[in-house]
Order: C-alpha cells, then sequence, then structure tokens
C-alpha cells in the first residue's frame, strides 16, 4: 500500500501543462457504444507498483480475465516519481492509458479541474454512481468526488492504528495486554519506553513524532478532532484549534527528549518497509502507527516471540466525544484518463477493482496471499469468506476496518490544490517539530499558503 509521492511537477506546471496540450483533454470520453464494439479489446493500465508487488497486480489481472473474456490487460509499471509528469503528457498528446491507479487522491481534483479524467457518469448507466455510492464507505467514497462528480473508484485503503510492543511493555512493568486507553496514558507509557544508552542518546523511543511520515501527522490531528478542509463552505481549515493542539502534543515530544537527539535517533532508522530492520519490528519504536500491512511484515519478518497489540487512537481524557479513534485514511482509486481509446473498456476493469462487480476480488486486494495488506473501500469485504478466514489468525485485522468509518478520519480534500496544500503542511509541520516555529505559527502559515493558491483556481 502506497501513498501519494512527489511527482517532480507542480500543480500549476501540471495545469499549464495541460491547457497548453492538443486540445485531447477537452474532448471527453469517446461513446461507449463505439469503444465496446470490438471483441476482444486489450487495453493498456498504468501502475506504479515495483517488485512483489508487480504479481499482486497480475493477480488482479488474471482473475479480470477469468472474470470475461471481452477485454485483455496489459499492465505497464510507471516510476510513481515522473508518474504524473508521463501522465500528463500522455493526456495532451492525445494518447492516454486506457485507466490508471494513483497512490492516494491528491492528483485527482487538479486532473478532473482541466477535464483530464473522464466522469463515471460518461461511462455507465445513471444507475452505477448510485450503486458505488451505497458500496463504498464515505471517506473511499469522497475520495473519488470532486464538485460532486464520481471520477474515481477506489481498490486497496490503507488508515492507521497503534501498536505496541508487548515484549518491552512487560519489560517496562506495563500490563502487556492493556495499550493507552488515552493521550496522558500514552504519553506515560511513552516515557517509561524510551531508552537512553551509556552515551545518554536515545536507543529506544517510545513512541516518535519528529522524522516520522507526514501522513502519521495528520492521523493525530484527526485524532484531536482536527479538520483540513471544510467541504460545506469551501474552506481551508489548516489551522483549525484541533489540528493546532495536535501538533502542540507532538511538539511536546521534540521539548521533552530533543530535537537534536530525536534526529540522531531517527537518522539510524531503517525505512518504514524495512522486513527485519523496520524500527517497530527491530524493538526500536516501542509504538507506532501501522497500517494493515505490517500485520502481514510481523510474520514474514519478525523474530520467533515477538508480540504486539492494536489499538485505535485514544482520546483526551475526559474528552472522548470530541477527540480520540481519528485516523488518517487514503487509497489507491482508478480514474479513465480523457481521450482514452477504450474508456469503456478501461471502465469495466476499474470497477472490477473496486470489488462492486465480484466482492471476491477484494480478497486479492486486501489479502493478498491470504496475508493481511490493505483494507477496501467497501465493508462488503467482511462478508467475503477469505477475509473473513483471516481474523482467526490476524484478529487485529478487523481494527482498521472499524477505523474506516471513523468519522474522525481525516482525507485527502478533494480541492484542485492538493498536492500543493499537503506538501506545505509536511513542510510546516516538520518546522514546528523541530520547534522552528509554534504550532499556531506553522499552521498559520500554511493556511495563508493554500488559500492564497486557491484563490488562483
Amino acid at each position: 500500500m502506497s501513498e501519494n509521492k512527489k511527482s517532480g511537477l507542480s500543480r500549476r506546471d501540471m495545469l499549464k501543462a495541460m491547457a497548453g496540450g492538443t486540445g485531447a483533454v477537452a474532448l471527453g470520453a469517446l461513446p461507449v457504444s463505439s469503444v465496446m464494439a470490438q471483441d476482444p479489446v486489450t487495453i493498456t493500465y498504468w501502475h506504479g507498483w515495483t517488485e512483489q508487488w508487480e504479481n499482486y497486480v497480475q493477480d488482479i489481472v488474471d482473475q479480470f480475465h477469468e472474470h470475461q473474456d471481452a477485454i485483455r490487460v496489459e499492465p505497464l509499471v510507471v516510476p510513481y516519481s515522473d508518474f504524473l509528469v508521463r501522465l500528463t503528457a500522455a493526456i495532451s498528446a492525445g494518447n492516454p492509458p486506457d485507466v490508471v491507479t494513483f497512490f492516494g487522491s491528491n492528483e485527482i481534483p487538479g486532473l478532473a479541474a482541466l477535464g483530464g479524467i473522464t466522469p463515471y457518469s460518461d461511462l455507465g448507466p445513471p444507475e452505477d454512481v448510485a450503486a458505488f455510492q451505497e458500496f463504498l464507505t464515505p471517506a473511499a467514497w469522497a475520495g473519488g468526488v470532486v464538485d460532486g462528480t464520481l471520477y474515481a473508484t477506489p481498490s486497496g485503503f490503507g488508515v492507521y492504528d497503534l501498536a505496541w510492543n508487548k515484549n518491552q511493555f512487560e519489560e517496562a512493568g506495563l500490563d502487556p495486554e492493556v495499550g493507552p486507553n488515552t493521550i496522558e496514558e500514552l504519553d506515560e507509557m511513552a516515557q517509561q519506553l524510551t531508552v537512553e544508552d551509556d552515551d545518554g542518546d536515545l536507543d529506544r523511543v517510545g513512541l516518535l513524532h519528529l522524522g516520522s511520515h507526514a501522513s502519521h501527522h495528520r492521523a493525530w490531528f484527526g485524532n484531536f478532532g482536527g479538520q483540513l478542509y471544510d467541504a460545506e463552505n469551501d474552506a481551508i481549515t489548516a489551522n483549525h484549534p484541533g489540528n493546532v493542539r495536535a501538533l502542540e502534543w507532538m511538539m511536546s515530544y521534540s521539548e521533552r527528549y530533543g530535537v537534536d537527539r530525536l534526529q540522531r535517533f531517527q537518522s539510524g532508522l531503517s525505512g518504514e518497509r524495512g522486513g527485519t530492520q523496520d524500527p517497530f519490528i527491530a524493538g526500536r519504536l516501542a509504538m507506532q502507527l501501522i497500517g494493515p500491512w505490517k500485520l502481514g511484515d510481523f510474520h514474514r519478518f519478525a523474530a520467533d516471540g515477538f508480540r504486539w497489540g492494536l489499538t485505535h487512537l485514544p482520546p483526551v481524557a475526559g474528552e472522548e466525544d470530541s477527540t480520540g479513534w481519528g485516523s488518517w485514511i487514503w487509497g489507491n482509486y482508478q480514474i479513465i484518463p480523457s481521450g482514452a481509446a477504450n474508456p469503456a473498456a478501461g471502465y469495466e476493469f476499474a470497477k472490477f477493482w473496486s470489488g462492486i462487480t465480484d466482492h471476491n476480488v477484494m480478497a486479492t486486494v486486501a489479502a493478498w496471499k491470504d496475508t493481511p495488506t490493505t483494507t477496501t473501500g467497501s465493508l462488503a469485504a467482511l462478508e467475503v469468506d477469505r477475509i473473513a478466514a483471516l481474523f482467526d489468525d490476524h484478529p487485529d485485522y478487523r481494527s482498521f476496518f472499524e477505523t474506516m468509518g471513523s468519522p474522525r478520519g481525516l482525507t485527502t480534500p478533494m480541492i484542485p490544490v492538493a498536492n500543493f496544500y499537503m506538501d506545505r503542511l509536511g513542510s510546516e509541520t516538520d518546522q514546528a517539530l523541530r520547534l522552528e516555529k509554534s504550532a499556531q505559527e506553522a499552521l498559520d502559515a500554511v493556511q495563508t499558503a493554500v488559500e492564497n493558491e486557491y484563490r488562483q483556481f
């Protein structure tokens, strides 16, 4: 499961490139009947998965081929570092792929604003859109909708819950079977679990904010009742009081342990999917926000005897109704680029990916090789036998599906400056965590910058 990464092309440059193209963007979808008249149709599918995950994609393609014989899919790996650049160029030149998977929904509003994506309402009967809205969770539906129009449907989804190392809890004199019930308990546990070496450097950290993934920070924003965008009033809310409060709380860890010590500690950690060297699996972090794919990593890479617990993000004590159980929720979305040669066939493949055509495909999407991989955009997955069977061996897996339905889960604002917003939010949050700005100053700076950028649209 991957979240959106920087594309190497700014939002404004991307829009300028599309606007200055050949005009293919404005053509919209070809008539469905003219596309499906040819049998079979071969479509080109762009995605950014590499290594073992190419096999994951191929498994989905093979299932689609078994499901029907009118459409053949040719997957093509496009490095995600320049994915948007290449897609934009292809759309502008009038020769885009037939279907595309985005890692996250950041790119969708900008492409939709320029007519670079064919609306789903142009690809299938009207009842399809209504069926998707009923089938998907609110968060999954929202990630594909711009200004009330459905442009994309999801496959796998990522959410975060809080994991703890039971062995390290025991070592610290904590009950290994009970995680933190409140933010205050979390702070106390993190302090007890943090270990220094003989030189006074940090050898193990109870919970790390500085240097952690930006999506972890956004998860905590949601957990403190924060908000990124007010869709009803079309308003940026970067400096929402809940966001400020969450950032101040994260900054308290920088104040407690020291920015220099935390940076030295973080620089020695492996990447988030580091196998046996993963910071949580290797015992360098006693608690960490994790997604469902980590459960599979634990079984593949952790040493014998490794034990963990999992819980939803805890509330502030006494504020259970206004904080707690937030998360960052994002998904992989399929779109049909405008000007595609076979939009109707691409649409059929995108529908299949979502699981609405055949619920069983969600077992491959979310539980590839019968190991937790992601959640899905629909809770109908809980009724799929292969997914339900995983709960026996992976009881924690159900927690992520519960989090998918949390009203405090934050998602990408579906506005044309979403990428700019997320980049600026990450940059300013990092400055605050390095104690270079106050939380209010950092988030006010985001508010001003994003409002100015948004006004240009």
